[in-house]
């Protein structure tokens, strides 16, 4: 079985531009919250395959860390609000 290349300093560096931008996207009133892990899915494509080669593995990769991006925020999001409920 053939190893699948993932560069962990690359997914790192993309995973902490999706946080940042997907904050950024945020604040742009005209943009429905629905329809950013949407846009944060398509940027972390094209953000891993442009840095580590433009192949469909790496497409997908970048999608995985938009999802993980979006997951990890919405994880530190749960905990602050439990911490505001205490």
């Amino acid at each position: 079985m053939n190893d699948i290349p993932f560069n962990l300093a690359t997914a790192t560096l993309v995973i902490g531009i999706l946080n940042a931008g997907g904050a950024a996207i945020k604040a742009i009133p005209w943009i429905s919250n629905h329809y950013i892990p949407f846009i944060l899915a398509a940027l972390g494509s094209v953000m891993y395959s442009g840095i580590e080669g433009w192949t469909g593995l790496n497409a997908v990769i970048g999608v995985g860390l938009a999802w993980g991006a979006v997951g990890l925020h919405q994880t530190v999001r749960q905990v602050a609000n439990i911490k505001k409920d205490q």
